[in-house]
């Protein structure tokens, strides 16, 4: 991916984020609630942080419990973060052997987990 389509490709993505909290409720058709402002917020945080870094994620969904879910590659090591519309964060690396580190992340990070 050149500079230019990685520029577009979060320019795009950061308004697809946006449009998550004009969800309305129900949108999955099974009861899911609005994607609040602090969930996007916090999938804009993120989406910050990955685009200076070069990292572009290949899955950016709103998921039917109220939350967004925001997934990388790195490696051989696969990341998710879950930003609930309650404002906690959520952080799930798997490594190459399938083990996996749950961490809880402040509403407030400025940085990726090391």
């Amino acid at each position: 991916m050149t500079l230019d389509q990685q520029t577009s490709f979060f320019a795009d993505l950061r308004k697809k984020l946006g449009g998550f909290s004009a969800l309305p409720a129900d949108w999955d058709t099974h009861g899911a609630g609005p994607i609040s402002r602090r969930a996007v917020n916090g999938a804009l945080r993120l989406l910050s942080l990955l685009e200076k870094k070069h990292i572009v994620p290949n899955a950016a969904i709103p998921t039917s419990e109220e939350s967004i879910l925001i997934r990388y590659d790195r490696g051989a090591e696969a990341f998710k973060w879950e930003f609930s519309s309650g404002g906690e964060v959520a952080f799930v690396r798997t490594h190459m052997d399938w083990r996996r580190e749950y961490v809880d992340i402040p509403p407030d990070f400025q940085e990726l987990p090391a």
